[in-house]
């Protein structure tokens, strides 16, 4: 599958199904493990998909940032 051809919001899809699956701190390693593997395997396109939901799990198990503006 084409990395350009998955959209954004199926990649939110699939880190939250792993988020949901693994937890927080699993889903992050596991998605991790995932691109390593692939890159080892020359398989760039799908390092690339893996990284895109990598990052997707990382954002999503972030700890929620404070509005600190002043009104």
């Amino acid at each position: 599958m084409d990395n350009a051809s998955v959209s954004d919001r199926d990649i939110y899809m699939r880190a939250k199904l792993l988020i949901d699956e693994h937890g927080k701190d699993k889903a992050k390693a596991y998605a991790a493990g995932r691109v390593a593997q692939l890159l080892e395997q020359s398989k760039m396109d799908e390092a690339m998909l893996w990284g895109r939901i990598q990052t997707a799990v990382e954002k999503m198990s972030a700890p929620p940032i404070k509005d600190s503006s002043i009104l």
